[in-house]
């Protein structure tokens, strides 16, 4: 009987581990397995990572562009092997803790939401009878909101638990080297600023979603395409030309063609066009690194006046600018450091 490609599988770093139970085949069934499962898994082409704000999104609102019926588009072409499905376990323990007091924290708000109502009834002097009969009808109404708001959490919820299953999806461990390495990214500071926000977007989180996703493309890049969606749009990407968000520049090393969207109904749109990635110019990267420089710029970094802000100021530009070279970085600094080391050493024989 046939194998069949289900949670027989789980994917490591740079290696493909069979279940236990099918451990105690012959040598040479597991082998042929495990290859015909490799196959079967890296023929396909595109791969699609939803953020945990997006599986969020859609359990406890299903508002427009993540409405039921395009999660039911998502699956049918799922079904059609037309993408797979890839989740860092990082996202798989987010979602699980968000999941866990969703539904208390949905009957607080509409308690305090209840409270509110009551107290506006007993505060508004008695205008006319009637309006106790309001009350009441306004409470009915709001408390059978609430049920029906709680019975469709429930539902979109049991859906996404279901397609985080290894069954349906590929689960990347959270294992002690995308630990480590998600660390070493979070304190090097090699995660992208959000251009929109005042204070620090990168978290330790979000450099162990891109570590799992490097861990993962190990094996090859060829012929792969990366399909990020996340609410978070620009924590992790650039916006470039045509309306396109790709990853930025700190994020793409060792990791396929990608680009990111921003809710379900983008994503699908995309995947029924059936076309691959359009490639990201150079040029259209340098202009749109551009563009954040200069809005961080307007943000009042230009008041730094001071030797080590000039300094500071000289060497983020190179950064903005450079093509992420090693070669290209050395020509660019090592510029900067002899004219301050040459000026210092003149004013001190002066």
């Amino acid at each position: 009987m046939p194998f069949t490609f289900s949670s027989e599988l789980i994917i490591c770093n740079t290696c493909y581990n069979l279940h236990p139970l099918l451990q105690s085949l012959p040598q040479s069934r597991q082998q042929a397995f495990t290859e015909s499962l490799k196959k079967h898994l890296m023929a396909r082409r595109t791969y699609v990572c939803l953020d945990s704000n997006i599986l969020f999104r859609f359990v406890t609102q299903a508002s427009p562009k993540f409405e039921e019926h395009l999660w039911d588009k998502l699956l049918e072409a799922k079904k059609h092997n037309e993408w797979v499905l890839l989740i860092p376990e990082v996202i798989v323990l987010e979602i699980g803790k968000l999941f866990s007091t969703v539904e208390d924290d949905i009957k607080s708000a509409c308690k305090k939401v209840r409270d509110r109502i009551n107290k506006a009834f007993e505060e508004t002097p008695l205008i006319w009878n009637e309006l106790s009969d309001a009350k009441e009808s306004i409470s009915k109404f709001f408390e059978s909101w609430e049920t029906d708001k709680l019975a469709a959490i429930d539902r979109r919820k049991k859906r996404v638990l279901d397609l985080l299953q290894p069954a349906h999806s590929t689960i990347i461990p959270y294992d002690q080297q995308i630990h480590f390495s998600g660390h070493r990214r979070f304190v090097a500071g090699t995660f992208p600023k959000n251009p929109k926000k005042e204070k620090e977007s990168r978290n330790y989180e979000d450099c162990c979603i891109i570590e799992s996703l490097v861990s993962f493309f190990k094996e090859g890049l060829q012929n792969k395409q990366l399909l990020f969606v996340t609410e978070n749009y620009l924590d992790f990407g650039i916006d470039v030309a045509d309306e396109r968000t790709v990853l930025h520049p700190l994020l793409t090393s060792g990791l396929p063609a990608s680009q990111v969207f921003k809710n379900l109904e983008s994503l699908i749109t995309f995947l029924e066009s059936k076309r691959p990635i359009k490639k990201v110019t150079d040029e259209e990267i340098e202009n749109a690194l551009e563009s954040i420089h200069w809005e961080t710029e307007e943000k009042g970094f230009h008041e730094v006046v001071t030797p080590a802000g000039q300094f500071v100021i000289a060497f983020r530009d190179g950064v903005w600018k450079m093509h992420r070279t090693e070669d290209f970085i050395k020509s660019q600094f090592s510029d900067i450091f002899l004219d301050h080391a040459s000026s210092h050493i003149k004013g001190k024989q002066e």
